[in-house]
């Protein structure tokens, strides 16, 4: 998805923020305790993530670009088993920056 894409975020309130450097080795979030939801922008660079066991490398995972985002915003779903599965590595050849807001 695009950051140019409307985000309708109703009655979810935000509960934490954090920038995560992505780099050569593979980072987690931090995730809040009340977090249930997260919408996730990338900058400076492409990665690639996972969720669960395996973690992702500079070629294997769901590859972003740096510009496009991450959502897991959808009210009907709760995605906090997601988010502590959640893995990232830079897939180019400079850091990336996961810009990331929580809510819950």
């Amino acid at each position: 998805m695009r950051r140019d894409t409307p985000l309708n975020l109703g009655a979810l309130t935000a509960v934490g923020y954090e920038d995560l450097v992505v780099g050569v080795d593979v980072v987690a979030l931090t995730v809040p305790p009340t977090a249930e939801y997260a919408f996730i922008a990338v900058d400076d660079e492409a990665i690639r993530w996972k969720t669960g066991d395996d973690d992702p490398t500079s070629s294997s995972g769901i590859p972003v670009v740096s510009g496009d985002y991450i959502n897991f915003m959808d009210p009907g779903f709760a995605f906090r088993a997601l988010l502590l599965g959640f893995k990232a590595i830079r897939s180019g050849d400079a850091d990336a920056t996961l810009r990331i807001e929580y809510y819950g």
